[in-house]
Parts: structure tokens; sequence; C-alpha cells
């Protein structure tokens, strides 16, 4: 097994084993208590002070299967929910084909909004419960993927309107993945370099589901009509009579592999993720699901008074920490400035990023203006895309910005600090915002539209290359009491989901008056006002640098 899957602290007592093992006799001073506390606190400052000047790079980062396992949670929330937008529009005509297109697009806002709606108040009863001593982390963890499970199993073999909005909302009654999983990597990582890095990372998760996600769903929807050879009548895989569930649920199957993933890593968290609150020593995960930390590691040294001696101290600095749970802030750390302030961009650049995702997935699928008539702010219709084409163009920013934030983000971040670049880089989504509505202008040929949709969705990947973690980082190291993490972060999802909520149904109710009085253009623009009031709140924000 690689040296790095081990804890540090079984690491650390195995090199010290070694060294007293290798010479017993001379490692016994007379006066044993006065060496032992006198060699153990120059140690651990010399490899400090090296380690604190040591680049941090991807590598060295600490804890790395912790680390995985909540890299793997964060893209199966994701994945989930990017999945489904791919095909909402062409699912809902399906459940009622003469429902005009702009009435199509309010009910795909309204299923977004009843799961975000949700959210607002899940978000912070779920951080609350993450920090009572007895529950911890990862029960909640597991509460959310199990949520997703039932969700995506209902809305499978969902035949209304009502059906996707009811299991929408059973999908995020427990749902605190976002929050606990930047709650557990930061108390996983300790030091703040580490941290930087590891949510980079917990962000480029994220946003390689929302990249598979959507292609997921474009490319598995309604199999039967996309794939005739291999699932219709006649075919390789269906037979004589077709696969017949695939034709009378047709967009079960991105829903029922959905379910099949979150359920393989939920039985990942359960036998792998350990509970790491230091504020939980009585939580559900230590008695019923962790492997004991003291069985993982046992010294095999020759010296049990010395063995006796070095576990005194661990125990020792272990119990100061038990009475943290009663010195917790509450609520009194939700008024700070910074906070507030950290909590008022969050909510805006959700708003604005969640509604542009929600308004591509609407705007890519609409067919065409005929006629397609312009005065001026007076153009409208859609970019007439079939659902696989649509998965693909959503897909384009994230696949950019995988490569770039493993590349481009840590040198970049570096030099210009974490705020700083999150001002300049939020000025291309101001121009993505702008510009896409005059996306209907391209002609209705494939080089010029996907030459068009790969430049607006170039710079939008490269925009969230750079918002995106930087807005994790800075609700992380916007409070002053590390005790509420998970209350602040479950408050931050409240507000993200708050977001989640009025953006799309306030986008796609203006999608829809756009379409019918041929002024598409506004709701995008609108989402360009948004990122400037964002910029105002940035520049008066604490620098997290």
């Amino acid at each position: 097994m690689p040296l790095w899957f081990l804890p540090s602290s079984s690491r650390k007592g195995n090199n010290k084993e070694l060294e007293s093992d290798s010479h017993p006799l001379l490692d016994q001073p007379t006066d044993r208590s006065l060496s032992i506390d006198e060699r153990p606190p120059e140690e651990p400052e010399k490899k400090h002070d090296t380690a604190s000047n040591h680049p941090v790079t991807w590598l060295s980062l600490p804890n790395k299967t912790q680390l995985f396992i909540l890299l793997v949670v964060r893209f199966s929330e994701v994945a989930y929910r990017s999945s489904t937008r791919t095909y909402r529009f062409h699912q809902l005509r399906w459940f009622d084909p003469v429902v005009p297109d702009h009435t199509l697009t309010t009910q795909a806002g309204i299923v977004h909004g009843s799961s975000t709606a949700v959210q607002i108040f899940s978000g912070i009863l779920v951080g609350r419960l993450a920090d009572t001593p007895w529950i911890g982390r990862k029960p909640m963890l597991l509460c959310g993927l199990f949520g997703y499970v039932i969700s995506s199993v209902g809305l499978a073999f969902s035949k209304s309107f009502l059906a996707v909005v009811v299991f929408q909302v059973v999908g995020a009654v427990m749902d605190g993945v976002p929050a606990l999983a930047r709650t557990t990597i930061a108390e996983t990582m300790g030091e703040k370099k580490h941290m930087s890095c590891a949510l980079v990372l917990l962000s480029l998760s994220a946003n390689m589901g929302g990249t598979l996600g959507p292609f997921m769903g474009g490319v598995l929807a309604d199999p039967v009509h996309n794939y005739p050879s291999l699932f219709g009548k006649d075919s390789i895989l269906g037979g004589v009579d077709g696969i017949q569930w695939m034709s009378r649920w047709p967009y079960a199957l991105p829903n029922l592999v959905t379910a099949g993933m979150c359920t393989l890593i939920a039985v990942m968290v359960v036998l792998c993720l350990d509970e790491v609150c230091p504020l939980c020593p009585k939580a559900i995960a230590l008695s019923l699901f962790r492997r004991p930390k003291s069985h993982q590691y046992q010294p095999v040294g020759e010296s049990p008074p010395i063995d006796r001696v070095e576990d005194g101290p661990i125990e020792d600095s272990r119990r100061p920490q038990s009475p943290q749970p009663q010195k917790s802030a509450g609520f009194r750390i939700l008024l700070e400035r910074n906070v507030l302030l950290t909590l008022s961009s969050r909510f805006l650049f959700s708003f604005h990023d969640v509604t542009y995702t929600s308004l591509l997935a609407l705007f890519l699928p609409t067919p065409r203006a005929s006629p397609f008539v312009h005065h001026g702010a007076y153009f409208g219709g859609g970019m007439g895309l079939p659902t696989a084409d649509t998965g693909l163009a959503m897909s384009i920013s994230g696949a950019i910005l995988i490569p770039l934030s493993l590349a481009l983000y840590p040198t970049a971040s570096a030099r210009l600090g974490i705020l700083r670049s999150y001002r300049i880089f939020l000025s291309l989504a101001l121009i993505v915002y702008i510009v896409t509505p005059f996306l209907v202008f391209v002609p209705d040929q494939a080089l010029p539209v996907w030459l068009a949709l790969g430049a607006a969705m170039t710079l939008l990947g490269i925009s969230r290359t750079f918002t995106c973690p930087a807005s994790g980082i800075i609700l992380n190291y916007c409070i002053s009491d590390p005790s509420a993490r998970a209350t602040v972060n479950g408050l931050g999802q409240s507000v993200t989901s708050a977001a989640k909520t009025i953006g799309p149904v306030i986008g796609s109710w203006g999608l829809g008056m756009g379409l019918k009085s041929n002024l598409v253009g506004v709701p995008w623009w609108g989402l360009g006002m948004a990122v400037l009031t964002q910029w105002i709140v940035l520049y008066h924000l604490k620098d997290v640098d």
C-alpha cells in the first residue's frame, strides 16, 4: 500500500518506533521524564518551519484517501442535479405535447426551484445537526446520498409534472452535501495552504460533475428514439419488440444510472470515510460505521514504558477538545460584517451563475424564431438544438475548466491573490451573459453554431476556473470561530439555495416573456446587472490572503 494512504500520525509513530529500536540502550537516559519533556518540543518546531517554507503541490496534500471520497461525493451531487436539466424541457413536452414553449420554460423553472426552495431551510438544519455532538458529518452525508437515490428512482418513472416536482423535493429534504463536503475537507486538511488546494479540487470535482452530468443525461435520455438500432424494434439489444420499459419511460435510463452511482458512493462512505468532527466525540458514525483508529496502527516496540508515555500526551492533547461543543459561537457569528458581505456575494454569484445554466438549458433546445424578425433589442427565438447537442454544448465549459484548474489556477491565484483573481475573472462572465442572446443571429449551420457556442463556453469556463473555488475558499475563511464552521457552511448552502430558487424561476419566467414579446435578451442582460452588483460587494470584502 502506498505510504501516503496511511494517516500522518501512523507514519510519524512508525519512524519514532524504528529510532527507538535501533539503539534501545542509548535512547534511555537517566532522567526519563526530563528527556521526554525536552525532546518533543524541538522536533515539531523544526518540522513545522520546514513544512511551512515548502511549496504546496497536489501530491503533498494530506489524507488523500479521505479527500478522494469527499471529491467523489461532491461529484455525484452535481452530476445528479445537472443530468436532469439537459432533457427536462423535452421530458415536460413528453408529458403534454400541446403545451406551448413559454409554458414549458416556466414549468422547468418551477421544477428547479422546488428543490432549491426546500434547501433554503434544510441547509442550515443539516449544518446544525452536523455540529451536534451525537450526530456528526458522516451520517448527514449519507442522508443526502440516499435522498438522491430515492429521488432518481422516482424521477425515472414519473409521468406528470407534479410527480417530477415531488421527487425533486424528496431529493432536497436532507441534502447538505455541498456544505458538509467543504466543512469536512477544512477539518481534514488542517493548514490553510492545504485547505486552499483541497477546495480547488472540490470545485474541480463539482465542475466535472457539471460536465459529465449533462453529457450523460443527453446521451442516455430517450434511448429508443435516439438509438433505434440498439434499443428499438428489431434491434441488437431490443429484439423484435424493442426494450419495452425504455419505450414506456423514455427518461428512466439516465436517472437509474444516477441512482446506481449514488448507491455505490454511499457504500464507499460507510466503509471508508472517517468521522473527523472534533466536536463530536459521541457521534453516531464513531460507534456504527468507523473502524477505530486506535487499531489501525499498533507499535511493536520493546519499550512498554516509553509507549505508555508517548500514548499519554496524545490522550491529554485530545481531552481539552471535548468541551468545545459548549463554546460554540452559535448564530452570533453570523452577524459579523465580513460574514454578511461574504454571504451576500455568495448569493449574487449563485444567482447569476445558476440562472445562466438554467436559462441555457432552455434557450438551446427552444426552436428558432420563424420568421426571424429583429429591430435593435427586439429579437427572439432559441437555438433549436436536439437533446444530445444541448448536453454536449453545456459540457464544454466544464471540460475546459478541468485542465485550467490543474495547470493555471495554482500559479495565477498565488500571484494575483484569491480575492483579486475573483474580481478580475468575474468580468468574463459578464461578457458571456451579454453576448449569449445574440447567438440567435448565428446561421443555422453546424460549423458556425459550434464555433460561436465554443467561444462563449470557453470564456465561461475560464471565468469559473477562478470564481467557483474562490467563492468556497472565501466562505470558509470568513468565520472567526471554527467551532461554527458547519453552521456557516450550512447557511452558505441555504443562501445558495435561495439564489437557485429565485434565479431560475425569475429567469425562466423572463425567458418565456421574452419569447412571447420578441425580447429574448432581457433576462440575460439582467444577469449582467447581478454581476455588477457583486463587484461592489467584493470590493468591500476583507481579503482572505
